[in-house]
């Protein structure tokens, strides 16, 4: 998700800049060179390498200035590796499906360093589109609808300096490389796009700095699982992550088991999304004909017949996503490996047990967050992971009687009084649940000798926290080394 301009004279001067970036033409008499100037709409001027790395059909649909003197640009484009492929039973308006990505350039970009600026990749939640971070408004209730994130950017706490980059990622596509396809031939393959296509795409085309030590990625609840997979996956390309309410753990009911959403249950977690978004991309997939006729769903049949029993319907809708399932009989004939591990995850500390003798564990280890901390797959991120989630009840109970609140300094492991239970089915706040893992992948974190920022909180899924977090993350990364140990906002 590199090019470089030697200097702002470069561009007034309508002399090509460093590596072949294009120069802006001077502007009139009296006039002072835009960012928009470079990067007019209608077209891809201003890109001097728009379709290449598998992508194409690029056209900049919007430029326009954003809060602290950012400038927000819409881009557009089609990749090879969205709908293409698997895909011979495909209609054409999914295989030609474009994708929007929201480019964020700081107030200096026409005045980049010689190295070019650092870059920040931030994924959106399920349900979700390329707009969710920088949406700026309310709702009737006066609570944020997005992440409002350039104004976190240009708050004086932020200290990053550089190109925000807040790609589409499907309603449910779940930050993989789909192993299967829809009931209509879809195969997704989001992560070949974000990190094989869009992160090159983003170097050769903007200002920044092509080297991991110049880029992170963060992301909240889908994103977040999203997150901590590119990070595990792909530790050459990133040096800094940021999981807020994040999926943490598939090796549990509780992330498998939700097939359609309730009133208290809004999480639907991923065998519920599969059958109801599945490869669906955007709000605007709902009117979509794949979407109506079911194309973008995932379900198992035998021959012509919709298999009726629920466990193989998951089992088959996971597998899509993340390929084949391990299987374990509960008690396993040989302990588990390593053993640690398993002792956190049946530790009874925030509601894990022993599970029960005859059950049967199923698991996606090459993509599930626990499994890979224990195989060392964070170990590079030392000191620059930060992990976020609200719903601790000690927490929300202070809130509401607005006493102090009991938050850490990110250093220690959520206590009792949070009354984190990962075994509750149904929470009606579903960063309570998402909290509980949070709670356990901070223990495996620390037992694989990851050094990270943990921060629980009170507070719920949604924006409101999710911003709070982001402006502690930006600290804990770009900021002072105090900010490590600082006080916990409210996640």
């Amino acid at each position: 998700m590199p090019a470089v301009l030697a200097a702002l004279a470069a561009l007034v001067m309508g002399t090509a800049g460093a590596l072949g970036t294009p120069a802006v033409a001077a502007p009139a008499a009296g006039a002072t060179a835009t960012v928009c100037d470079q990067y007019p709409t209608g077209g891809a001027n201003g890109l001097p390498d728009s379709t290449d790395f598998g992508i194409s059909q690029v056209t900049i649909t919007g430029c326009e200035s954003a809060a602290g003197g950012w400038t927000r640009l819409t881009v557009r484009m089609h990749s090879s590796a969205v709908f293409t492929g698997n895909t011979a039973n495909a209609g054409a308006q999914g295989q030609n499906q474009l994708l929007d990505v929201t480019v964020g350039l700081p107030p200096d970009y026409l005045a980049p360093p010689a190295a070019g600026f650092p870059s920040l990749y931030l994924l959106t939640g399920g349900a979700s589109s390329s707009t969710g971070w920088s949406d700026s408004t309310l709702n009737p209730a006066g609570e944020p609808n997005g992440g409002n994130v350039f104004s976190l950017l240009s708050a004086g706490t932020s200290a990053f300096d550089g190109v925000a980059v807040m790609p589409e990622a499907g309603i449910a596509g779940f930050y993989t490389d789909w192993q299967g396809t829809t009931d209509g031939g879809f195969a997704p393959k989001w992560e070949t796009y974000h990190l094989e296509q869009l992160v090159p795409w983003i170097d050769a085309n903007f200002h920044v700095k092509d080297a991991r030590s110049a880029r992170s990625v963060a992301g909240l609840s889908m994103g977040g699982y999203g997150t901590l997979k590119y990070a595990a996956d792909r530790p050459d390309l990133f040096s800094a992550v940021g999981a807020f309410s994040p999926g943490t753990e598939l090796a549990t009911t509780v992330s498998q088991f939700q097939f359609i959403p309730t009133a208290t249950d809004p999480a639907a977690e991923l065998s519920g999304f599969m059958w109801q978004a599945g490869a669906a991309i955007g709000p605007a997939a709902v009117t979509n004909p794949e979407f109506t006729n079911g194309s973008y769903r995932v379900n198992k049949y035998n021959g012509q017949t919709l298999e009726l029993n629920q466990v193989t319907q998951l089992l088959y809708r996971l597998d899509t996503l993340f390929g084949s399932h391990t299987v374990r009989a509960n008690p396993p004939a040989t302990p588990p490996s390593p053993a640690w591990l398993q002792a956190i995850r049946t530790s009874g500390e925030y509601g894990g047990t022993v599970p029960a003798s005859g059950s049967t564990t199923y698991n996606w280890p090459q993509a599930n967050p626990f499994d890979l901390a224990a195989a060392g797959r964070y170990a590079s991120y030392g000191g620059k992971l930060g992990l976020y989630a609200g719903g601790c009840t000690s927490v929300a109970l202070a809130m509401t009687a607005g006493a102090t609140l009991p938050l850490s300094q990110g250093t220690t492991s959520a206590p009792a009084a949070c009354a984190y239970d990962v075994a509750d089915p149904s929470p009606v706040n579903s960063d309570a649940i998402l909290g509980a893992y949070a709670a356990q992948f901070d223990k495996v974190l620390t037992a694989a000798g990851v050094t990270h920022r943990y921060c629980y909180g009170g507070g719920d899924h949604s924006w409101r926290y999710w911003q709070n977090d982001m402006t502690d993350w930006l600290r804990y990364v770009y900021g002072p080394a105090s900010a490590a140990t600082a006080t916990c906002p409210n996640a």
